[in-house]
Order: C-alpha cells, then structure tokens, then sequence
C-alpha cells in the first residue's frame, strides 16, 4: 500500500482516538438527564423559606438577643433590696498570761442573722449599664436582621448560578448538535472526494471541546446546587430542581451616584450604637470616683460567750443604718482606664466611618457595573443574530468551496461565545443586583 493510501487510514485511527478519548456526544449529553419523580422542584421563595428556617446563624442570633433580654431582667433585679444570710462562731479564750481583752471579744460571739441592703445612690451607674443593655438589645436585633439578609444573598447568588449554569448547559448542547451534524457533513463530503480529511479533523477536534464546555458547565450547575443545598438544608441534598429562569427575576434600582444619596446599612446603625456603648463604659468608668450609699438593715441572734448575766436583754434583735464609701485614691488607675476607654470609642468611630466610606463607593460602583452591563446586554443581543447569521453564510460558503472548514468553525464558535456572553452578562446583573440589595437591606 502507497503512502497515499496510508494517510486516510492513519488520519481515521487520530479521530477515532480523539473522540474515544473526549467522548462523542451521547444521548444525555444531548437531551439532557430527566428528573427522577421524587425530584423537589422549588421556587427562589421556598428556597429562601428553606435557609431562614434551618439557617444556624439565624438561630445564634436570636439566642443572643433572648440573653441580652434576660440580662436586661436581671439587671431590674438589683434595685431591689438585697436579702443574705450571715453566721459567725468564734471563740477568744483567756488564760492567765495572754488572751484578748474580755472587754472587747466577751470571749466570743455567735450570730445568726438576716441581712438586707439598699443601695441608695451609686452614681447614676444603674441607668448607664441598663442604657447599654437597650443599646446591646437594638444591635443584636440588627445582627439578626444582618444574618437573614446574608441568607437571603447567599441563596440569590446560588440560585441565579444555578439558572445561569443550567442556560448554558442547553447552549452548550446547541453547539455540540450544530457541530454533531457538522461533523457529519463534513465526513460525507470527505467520502464523496470533495473536501480534505484534514477538515475530518478539525471538525472533531472542535466537536470534542464543546463536549468538554458542556461537561464543565454540568459541573459548575452541580457545585452551584451543592451550595444552595448546604444553605437550605440541615443535612445536604441535592435531590431538588429550580423552577424560572433568569428572565424571571428583577433587577434592583441603586441609582445612588453622590454619597450623600447612600442610605446607612444595618452595619452601619449596628456601628453607631456600638459606638454609643462604647462611651457609655467610659461614662461608667468616670462616675466610680462618685460616693456610693446604702441603706443596711438586719435582723436575728447575736450573742457573746460570756455566762448569762440577769440583766442582759434577749439575744434577739434588728437593726438599721446608713452605708457611705468615698473613693479616696487609686493611684490614677481609674483616670487611666477611663481615657483608654475614650480613645477605643474615637477608634470605633474612625473605623465606622471608613467603612461607610468603602460601601459608599462599592455602591456606586455597582450602580456603574450594572448600567454597563445593561448597555453590553443591548449589544450582545443584536450581536447573537448577527454571529448566527454569519454561521450560516460561512457554512453555505465552505459547502460552495469558497470558505475554509476553519472559518465555518470559528463562526459556529462565535455564535456559542457570543449567546455565553449575552448569558453571563445578564447572570451578572442579578448577581450584583443581589449585592446591592444586600447592602441596601433594612
């Protein structure tokens, strides 16, 4: 056999390994796999039900806020008188060299008695900690309201990944049936003698790419509905379909082009009042170098050890008086934690304001984004006729002998880039959309 003859058999053997070794289209790759009857088919709103439900950080926070309530009960608590109960025994023996004096230990002394306590007055320190348990409840109202908006991004940002992942799956099993009966056309003409088996080739070679775009855009859907099912369920499971599409959800308005148009986000109140505690525990701090009084009352047995004497009154008695504590020195100890307290609030505010700054500008550099795509999106859509169309002449052209099998590919090529592009064009207007909602969110 002549080298001639050789070169088709050789040039079948490299196809027939390159499409063993991609895979020649199969009939899930072109039809796609069908659900099983048991398949849950959920909505954007049953899918966000889902996360709101089983999410654990919208559990943490609501049990933060039920503990900042019940210090807020405890702390009314301590206005109340205060009731313990105190015993002493104690003994001071007198021997005949050394002993206490009698006069002032009677040898010893039991007690029994029930002691009550009202402060008075403490420096107007209770009104200050029972403000900053408000403050603590207002915030953690508003980190419970920051974790559902986090869910709510989270699964729109799964969700639309998954429309998107799905949308090109269909377009990338397009291209591989265009390029499937491409491929086809091409080997009859190869057959019949009109055209090389080089263009054989290159139509397989091509026809084994797009079943590999197609395989990694299955594969990006997967890890999309891995995500969105971590998020949604206690315990993972995939079992479940999306119903809609992308066309079906809406962009939000952040047409916020001057900073003084950005609204404060959640962070930012949760800042502020952060801020306000802060100076509170200053403040705290501050009035310790106030006087303190109490009331103390008690009631119950109090006795020496001395024999019983016929004149003493019944061990049994009350009584009341007053309880005053002046701060006298601490070395400036207070006067040092109090100013450490001052710079650690200016610090909350420097860093409040920084970041308002920072959202500020990645909102409206969303609002940018999304107009630009907005006008891309108007683009490519007139673009994708345009690329179908020329795919089409190209083909005609290559079937007349007028146009190389590379052209007709790279058309069919620009027609599949061109339809991705207009779909991660609008995947990414909902994707920021989403973020700008986020921020947004109150």
């Amino acid at each position: 056999m002549s080298i001639s003859e050789w070169k088709p058999v050789v040039a079948q053997i490299i196809i027939v390994i390159l499409l063993t070794t991609t895979g020649m289209p199969s009939a899930r790759s072109v039809s796609g796999p069908v659900p099983a009857a048991q398949t849950r088919v959920l909505t954007l709103d049953q899918c966000l039900a889902l996360a709101r439900k089983n999410s654990p950080n919208i559990r943490a926070a609501n049990n933060a806020l039920s503990s900042a309530a019940l210090a807020r009960k405890g702390l009314s608590g301590t206005r109340l008188p205060q009731l313990r109960a105190s015993g002493t025994a104690s003994a001071a023996p007198v021997f005949d060299r050394y002993g206490y004096d009698p006069a002032v230990t009677d040898h010893g002394q039991l007690s029994a008695q029930i002691i009550a306590e009202e402060k008075l007055y403490d420096g107007g320190v209770y009104g200050l900690k029972a403000r900053q348990i408000q403050l603590d409840i207002e915030s953690l109202g508003i980190a419970s309201k920051i974790s559902e908006r986090d869910i709510v991004f989270s699964v729109k940002q799964a969700f639309i990944e998954i429309l998107r992942a799905r949308e090109e799956i269909t377009l990338q099993r397009q291209s591989l049936s265009q390029l499937a009966d491409y491929y086809n056309l091409v080997k009859s003409l190869n057959a019949a003698g009109r055209v090389h088996y080089t263009d054989v080739l290159k139509t397989g070679i091509q026809l084994s790419s797009a079943n590999a775009s197609l395989e990694k855009a299955e594969e990006a859907a997967a890890l999309a509905k891995y995500e969105l099912s971590g998020i949604m369920d206690a315990v993972p499971d995939t079992a479940f379909e999306i119903s809609g599409s992308l066309d079906d959800l809406s962009i939000e308005s952040t047409d916020t082009a001057a900073v003084g148009d950005v609204p404060r986000s959640l962070e930012s109140m949760s800042n502020d009042l952060g801020i306000t505690r802060s100076g509170l525990d200053a403040e705290i701090i501050h009035r310790e170098k106030l006087p303190t009084l109490s009331l103390i009352a008690d009631a119950g047995f109090l006795s020496s050890l001395d024999p019983p004497a016929e004149d003493r009154w019944d061990r049994f008695g009350y009584s009341a008086g007053i309880s005053l504590d002046v701060p006298l020195m601490d070395w400036g100890q207070r006067r040092l934690r109090e100013q450490q307290q001052r710079l650690a609030a200016e610090n909350a505010r420097y860093q409040a304001e920084a970041f308002d700054r920072s959202l500020a500008i990645e909102l409206r550099s969303l609002s940018l984004e999304i107009r630009n795509l907005e006008r891309r999106l108007n683009n490519l859509r007139s673009t994708v006729k345009d690329a179908d169309d020329n795919y089409s002449l190209t083909k005609s052209k290559y079937l007349g002998g007028a146009a190389p099998v590379t052209e007709v590919l790279a058309a069919q090529q620009l027609a599949t880039d061109t339809r991705i592009e207009e779909l991660a064009a609008r995947s990414d207007m909902l994707k920021l959309s989403a973020r700008a909602a986020q921020i947004l969110a109150r």
